[in-house]
């Protein structure tokens, strides 16, 4: 983006800004039951495990969620503003075409996985990182595909 007589600097304060506000709006959007509904910002730490699907809403806080089934068929983690981990080393098997789906801002967040499944990552990184600490066994025969969006946080795969 190039416009005359504004500096850079600029131009990314702004949009540091509008994710911000993104951010906040999603934190205390009403909807139909489970959500991040605190005006004193207290930790959350929503989870839900039926039917194979992890379902998590965090923020505010730290702690680990320990996923408890050996079968893992996907999932959905909103993070905001905290530094949580996702462990799924309980799991023995990730269904086919197995999607964890995460949306992270302002944060740190760890997904723990055994070393049989190898992570596929598809992110969208707004002032992010995005990691892996270790790898995963050369002939590992299962797949978790790992879709992220993640903005001003750091996202890590750690193979256990």
């Amino acid at each position: 983006i190039n416009l005359p007589g504004v500096p850079w600097y600029v131009i990314v304060l702004v949009i540091a800004i509008m994710l911000l506000i993104r951010t906040i709006i999603r934190t205390i959007r009403p909807n139909s039951g489970n959500s991040m509904i605190r005006g004193d910002r207290s930790p959350v730490m929503e989870v839900s495990q039926e039917n194979d699907y992890l379902e998590a809403e965090l923020g505010f806080g730290k702690g680990t969620v320990v996923y408890e089934s050996e079968r893992f068929a996907g999932g959905n983690v909103d993070m905001h503003f905290g530094d949580y981990a996702i462990d799924l080393t309980n799991v023995r098997h990730f269904t086919q075409d197995c999607v964890l789906e995460i949306d992270q801002s302002f944060g740190s967040l760890s997904v723990i996985v055994p070393k049989f499944v190898r992570v596929v990552r598809s992110s969208d990184m707004n002032f992010a990182s995005n990691s892996a600490l270790g790898e995963p066994d050369p002939d590992a025969p299962q797949t978790l595909i790992v879709k992220s969006d993640v903005n001003f946080g750091t996202l890590q795969i750690k193979y256990q």
